[in-house]
């Protein structure tokens, strides 16, 4: 006899169980043999109800951090893992259903996108998604994307030579004939390639990404684990990402107390219009975290176009300016000068304080989703030198 069953007669006789109320008004008014029988036929039908109960309970325990725009829920025979609309938290924007690829599909499942796992091959549409492949060591299973020329990863490069891996072009507009060739079990794509039609007319599971809207460092980095549910790599995804937290954190606690945080922005102009990041997101979270204060402060996650004087305005006697960009040479303050006569007027240049990341040589935009730990301690190191003395620089470096 189970524990459960001698467990459960004990509240039943005993009159404990809130269930039991209406058998226990009943038994006076039977024989003791038919009484016993009673509570057998009622002890039956709680365990039956609890064992269902049981089926459709979260029994995986899986908990998320930081990131906010998945959930994972595990069940005996599948897990449910669900992507929030990011611009609307209220609603489900994907639910995917991951179910071993060994065993047969269960049944009364809820309403969601079937995948078998762990997937055997995939097109991967960006770079940040090849390198979340690469860093839980299932780059092998890519086999075809999107814009190779953007993809600056040695292995990719490599595969794409040799023809193992297949360029499909734009990721706005991939070539058909080629993804259907490969028929792969799955394509990793950002929420924002989602919106074309003849992926699901392909019957491919179309896994979806959001990482990007996250508003934080860490919930972004997070998605590692995200990644790792559809490969079976979740004990590696949650070791990786507790080592970058664990030293995100390191720094985030050595900058917070510091007396002076010097005023940041960031970037070039495009055009006539600087694109700004609002006050609250990623960027400006990331900025605070390494000890420096972020020029704008307003309550906005996303982005907005400013025109170069709007941005002169607020940011011209700012203490630092960090660039970003992709030039076949390094910029310096005489070729910055030349690009626009506005750039000279910013009192980070004539204070020569300006540091800059060439992101066609160093791999800023590939480790930033996943090694936010390495970027911050750069903006550190820049931001508060006597706490990081003697300490080299990655990814930025000043201005000549």
């Amino acid at each position: 006899m189970s524990v459960n069953f001698i467990k459960s007669f004990s509240l039943v006789t005993k009159g404990k169980d809130p269930d039991s109320q209406k058998l226990q008004e009943m038994l006076p008014i039977v024989s003791m043999t038919k009484r016993i029988l009673l509570i057998l036929v009622f002890i039956l039908s709680l365990s039956c109800s609890q064992t269902q109960k049981k089926s459709i309970e979260d029994i995986d325990g899986y908990e998320l951090r930081y990131a906010k725009g998945f959930s994972v829920k595990g069940y005996d025979d599948y897990r449910l893992v669900t992507v929030r609309d990011p611009w609307d938290t209220t609603r489900t924007l994907f639910q995917y259903i991951l179910v071993d690829k060994d065993k047969e599909i269960p049944s009364d499942l809820p309403k969601g996108t079937i995948v078998k796992v762990p997937l055997e091959s995939v097109i991967a549409f960006s770079t940040i998604q090849c390198s979340m492949l690469q860093e839980i060591n299932e780059q092998h299973k890519i086999k075809g994307v999107c814009q190779a020329q953007y993809i600056d990863l040695p292995y990719i490069q490599e595969k794409l030579k040799s023809g193992e891996i297949l360029d499909l072009g734009s990721m706005h507009k991939p070539d058909v004939e080629r993804l259907i060739q490969l028929m792969p079990s799955g394509l990793v794509v950002s929420a924002m390639e989602t919106g074309m039609g003849y992926l699901e007319k392909l019957k491919i599971p179309v896994i979806a990404t959001t990482d990007y809207m996250e508003n934080t460092a860490l919930g972004r980095a997070e998605w590692i684990r995200y990644h790792a549910l559809f490969y079976g790599k979740e004990q590696m995804a949650d070791s990786l990402f507790s080592e970058t937290e664990r030293r995100y954190n390191e720094i985030k606690e050595k900058v917070k107390n510091t007396d002076k945080k010097p005023t940041v922005f960031n970037d070039l102009k495009f055009g006539k219009t600087w694109r700004i990041a609002g006050g609250q997101s990623y960027l400006a979270n990331l900025i605070r975290d390494a000890g420096g204060e972020y020029v704008w402060k307003d309550s906005s996650t996303g982005s907005r176009r400013l025109a170069g004087e709007m941005v002169l305005d607020e940011a011209g006697t700012a203490d630092i300016w960090l660039l970003k960009y992709n030039r076949d040479n390094d910029f310096t303050y005489s070729t910055l000068e030349k690009e626009s006569k506005i750039y000279s007027q910013f009192g980070a240049y004539k204070n020569k304080h300006i540091w800059g990341c060439n992101t066609g040589r160093i791999h800023y935009f590939e480790d930033i989703p996943i090694h936010p730990d390495s970027i911050l301690r750069d903006m550190a190191i820049i931001f508060q030198p006597q706490l990081f003395p003697h300490s080299e620089l990655s990814y930025f470096k000043p201005l000549e």
